[in-house]
């Protein structure tokens, strides 16, 4: 009984181990836009890290980021691609933290959060009245 014991153990670490040193079949992914009639541009991304890279003369470049010197933290990434008249464009967001970018001259720029603004104060039954709301 020991004896199956110890194997099992090291069959369930061995498998362990085999496990988690392949990457997950869903680990990139890829989005094109036609840029004409037999053209188009490719964007592949690592969902994990947020690493893109665009296709340039049948090769993988990455895209720099303009304003990290660090990489991204892990996370979710996705990108979203489209076509405009003669050009595209590129957003790639960081789906549990809300963190994007914009690609710009061929790098990533951050897209800054705007702050809320203080909703206005409105007046309401029982606000006293003022000299100019009241009639003479």
């Amino acid at each position: 009984m020991k004896m199956f014991q110890i194997s099992l153990i090291v069959l369930l670490a061995a498998t362990a181990s085999h496990a988690t040193s392949q990457p997950k079949a869903d680990t990139y992914a890829v989005v094109t836009v036609q840029m004409g009639m037999h053209s188009y541009d490719a964007i592949r991304w690592n969902r994990t890290t947020g690493q893109a890279y665009l296709l340039r003369n049948q090769a993988w470049q990455p895209i720099p980021e303009t304003d990290r010197d660090k990489p991204l933290p892990e996370g979710t990434y996705e990108v979203q691609f489209i076509s405009l008249q003669n050009d595209w464009g590129a957003i790639r967001i960081n789906t549990e933290t809300g963190e994007s970018w914009t690609m710009s001259e061929g790098k990533w720029i951050a897209i800054d959060e705007m702050l809320p603004t203080e909703p206005a104060e409105t007046k309401t039954d029982k606000d006293p009245p003022t000299a100019d709301s009241t009639s003479p």
